[in-house]
């Protein structure tokens, strides 16, 4: 049996999708991205719709990395990332670090620190820190942070941002923060239960309330329905022109009268298909 080097395989397959990226930059007259700048990238905009040849060079390379990643990375802290993304929306992080006189080199973290009125021990833990791990911020000097390009998703008001803020604390705090509760449950009823009011969200706020639904939370607290709708609507910047693209929608809305979007947001895919 011929003995395959996963290491190998892995650089060749890599270097292929690499080739095929900058080739396909060059033909689109885009200049190649950087992670070591605080200016934005075409590729950065959600609107932005890969050719598929792009695409499937973008997607090899993507799980190439993630191998690397999961491979050779620190995982213990990576569960900071949601909280520490909610965190740096609330405080504002992306506005200080762009208004600061050279957005390139940043600033202090005891500056960031005295501006959003926190201590800054505790703002430059290894969860925040791992923010910068990722990608969402650039250390250009020690104690230093400047934004990246990543974190122009997180500039209060656009559709990134309110994934962040949003989506993240209603599902990812609150109802992925009790999976392990819900799964070892003591009541088995309970613990194999399909029933939308014993979920994780249900052992989070003690209460039989569903979050979907009529009289559920999205239904009955208005606020957290915009909530929601915002952030939604920020998933479908970075999808709705991959569905209208991929799906075939002229073959499946012939000789009927009408498409229902159930999305829960704000319909925007329902406009996006209208208008196209």
């Amino acid at each position: 049996m011929v003995q395959i080097s996963e290491l190998s395989s892995l650089l060749g397959t890599l270097a292929t999708s690499i080739d095929i990226l900058q080739a396909e930059l060059l033909r689109q007259g885009l200049s190649e991205p950087s992670l070591c700048t605080s200016r934005p990238h075409p590729l950065d905009d959600p609107s932005y719709l890969s050719p598929p040849k792009m695409y499937e060079a973008q997607r090899i390379a993507f799980g190439c990395l993630a191998i690397l990643h999961f491979g050779l990375l620190e995982q213990l802290f990576s569960s900071g990332e949601v909280p520490g993304l909610r965190l740096v929306t609330e405080l504002g992080i992306y506005e200080i670090l762009e208004e600061v006189k050279d957005p390139e080199v940043g600033e202090s973290l005891q500056v960031i620190a005295a501006e959003t009125s926190t201590d800054a021990s505790k703002l430059g833990t290894k969860h925040s820190a791992s923010l910068t791990t990722r990608g969402w911020f650039r250390e250009t000097k020690l104690g230093h942070f400047a934004n990246s390009r990543r974190s122009h998703t997180l500039k209060m008001g656009s559709k990134g941002y309110y994934v962040a803020k949003n989506m993240r604390a209603l599902f990812y705090t609150r109802s992925v923060g009790k999976l392990l509760e819900l799964m070892t449950h003591s009541d088995e009823t309970f613990r194999m239960s399909r029933n939308p009011a014993k979920t994780g969200w249900n052992l989070y706020t003690n209460s039989p309330m569903p979050v979907f639904g009529s009289g559920g939370l999205l239904h009955t607290n208005i606020e957290e329905g915009k909530k929601f709708a915002l952030a939604v609507t920020g998933f479908g910047s970075s999808s709705n022109n991959a569905v209208m693209q991929d799906i075939p929608w002229m073959d499946i809305a012939k000789d009927v009268d009408a498409i229902v979007d159930i999305g829960g947001s704000q319909g925007a895919l329902c406009c996006d298909l209208a208008m196209a």
